[in-house]
């Protein structure tokens, strides 16, 4: 995918001293005083964008997009540098039967795998199918942006259990891949009066029918807010 930001119009050496930078846990304000030192950068701003200078804003969508890309390279380069490795101690301990060997391997691991898996879609055994495991949500964000904050008022189970707390990423038979048919049933889910659960419940006002048989009808921004605790547009 070809990127059209302010950042992604650099010079590739100065976009990958920001996602070093970036990895090395540098903050914002700071990368941005940077960027807008640098005479190559000031150069492109001039050429493209009428001279306006990098925003924290600008270097915010760039850690949602073009950071992401650069660590999953990173890790494809070291994935394919161990594979090399591998593939050089297989062939000199195989006797020239790398394929066959290969074949092998792969069936054994699969069954180990089919062998562990409990026909659900959670817990460890999701955990092993995400692409990354120290933020499942990276998965979905990488495309799905606009969900991933930080926001002023957090919607906790996106932070505590993931996109799949209400998703089923693979496919639903409901509107956008949601785990219940009714938005308000998924809702309700965590915001009924329980012992089980900490969130608050819906109002008494809220009588499920009429303007209210849709909670995001209200509700805008789901995911989180910078403006509304209740999560209001």
């Amino acid at each position: 995918m070809t990127r059209t930001g302010k950042i992604a119009r650099l010079p590739r050496e100065i976009r990958d001293q920001l996602n070093q930078r970036l990895n090395d846990g540098q903050p914002g304000r700071r990368l941005v005083t940077w960027l807008n030192s640098l005479p190559e950068v000031q150069q492109v701003l001039a050429a493209n964008f009428d001279g306006r200078p990098l925003t924290e804003q600008n270097l915010s969508e760039w850690k949602a997009g073009g950071y992401l890309d650069w660590q999953a390279r990173l890790e494809t380069l070291d994935q394919s540098r161990e594979l090399a490795a591998d593939s050089r101690e297989l062939a000199a301990a195989t006797d020239g039967k790398l394929n066959d060997h290969l074949t092998t391997m792969l069936s054994a691991r699969y069954a180990v795998a089919l062998a562990e898996w409990d026909k659900q879609t959670t817990g460890t055994f999701q955990d092993k199918l995400l692409k990354t495991s120290a933020d499942q949500n990276a998965v979905c964000t990488k495309c799905h942006a606009e969900t991933l904050g930080p926001f002023v008022y957090e919607h906790p189970p996106l932070k505590l259990e993931g996109c799949t707390s209400c998703h089923f990423p693979h496919g639903s038979p409901n509107p956008r891949l949601l785990t219940r048919n009714n938005v308000n049933s998924l809702c309700l889910q965590c915001h009924s009066a329980s012992m089980n659960f900490t969130a608050p419940g819906t109002p008494s006002f809220h009588n499920q029918a009429n303007q209210y048989q849709a909670c995001t009808n209200c509700h805008v921004m789901i995911h989180g807010s910078n403006a509304s605790s209740v999560f209001f547009k």
